[in-house]
């Protein structure tokens, strides 16, 4: 079945590269399913990084749409894909975007080739880096989970725990994350028990194998869970005061090397 969906998404990258008259540069998987929490009706969330004809790059008042969006539904799946033009790409890598540096490091590639953006540490800014992942552990808590009453949806909690996980990473390995979400939890557990402590990796993987069993899954608030989510929000004070308040140092040099080779200007 995979390959029969890869070759769907190939095609649908080609559709999309006609249609928008586009040039993909790569496009990878970066959802649950790179995360290594899906299940088997999880939805495909394909990023892809593209270029446009040399012409619009160069011409006044032929901007277009920097973002690309398109929705496909085929053999009970859902293929998401989202794309950005390599100059908003390049630009949010120089702030260190999180989403964008995962875009890098995803470990499925559907296409292209990632090599010229490589080595990704070039562009990690912790202090980027650790906000970027403490708000969203904080966004998705607040709005899927704490207001809500009854069963909440076992999706929304991963988007908090990975939240809260990467963040904590950021700061004691002074490093991007894992993309694996297993991964990072067998990490911090192991050697930060005080942090991670048994009881609460044991509800994780509970709570792996039931989000592994359907997208949909819906489930009574944990205690455990509840409880190292609010302590993590008196913990990340503490930390983000000790993040070091230097400036970011992003090489534009390095970062206009890379689009002009992209567009066949040097």
């Amino acid at each position: 079945m995979y390959n029969n969906v890869e070759k769907l998404i190939s095609q649908h990258l080609d559709e999309i590269e006609v249609e928008k008259d586009i040039e993909i540069i790569f496009a990878v998987e970066n959802g649950s399913r790179a995360w290594g929490f899906e299940s088997n009706d999880s939805d495909y969330d394909i990023r892809f990084v593209f270029k446009k004809p040399l012409a619009d790059y160069l011409e006044l008042g032929k901007q277009k749409k920097e973002t690309l969006d398109k929705m496909v539904e085929k053999q009970d799946f859902v293929f998401d894909y989202v794309g950005w033009d390599i100059r908003k790409f390049l630009f949010l890598l120089s702030k260190s975007n999180p989403t964008s540096l995962e875009w890098l490091e995803s470990p499925i590639l559907y296409y292209g080739s990632r090599e010229l953006f490589h080595p990704v540490e070039e562009f990690i800014h912790l202090k980027s880096l650790f906000y970027h992942y403490s708000s969203l552990a904080k966004t998705n808590y607040e709005r899927f989970i704490k207001k809500m009453e009854g069963e909440v949806r076992l999706k929304k909690y991963f988007y908090v725990l990975r939240g809260i996980l990467n963040a904590f990473y950021v700061i004691k390995y002074s490093s991007l994350p894992p993309m694996n979400f297993e991964k990072t939890v067998n990490i911090l557990s192991s050697k930060n028990p005080d942090f991670l402590n048994e009881d609460t990796v044991k509800q994780i993987k509970i709570f792996l194998q039931k989000k592994r069993e359907g997208e949909d899954v819906r489930i009574d608030k944990s205690i455990i869970l509840e409880n190292f989510i609010e302590n993590w929000f008196n913990l990340k004070l503490e930390l983000g005061e000790g993040i070091k308040r230097t400036k970011q140092e992003v090489s534009f040099q390095r970062l206009n090397d890379i689009l002009r080779e992209i567009l066949h200007l040097r």
